[in-house]
């Protein structure tokens, strides 16, 4: 992430803007140890998905 905090320049993908590399997101887990603990991530890179050829 460049130093003012904004998403990195990153190839475009089909993806929505806010979950491109560099973007910063909310994450939950969803088990019943913590319920209601949300955390702060930052969108490294793109997953590659198992339909991907």
């Amino acid at each position: 992430m460049s130093q003012k905090g904004k998403p990195i320049d990153a190839p475009a993908t089909e993806d929505p803007p806010y979950l491109q590399p560099g973007s910063i997101v909310e994450v939950n887990h969803e088990d019943n140890v913590c319920p209601r603990a949300r955390y702060t991530a930052i969108i490294m890179e793109r997953a590659t998905s198992t339909n991907d050829k």
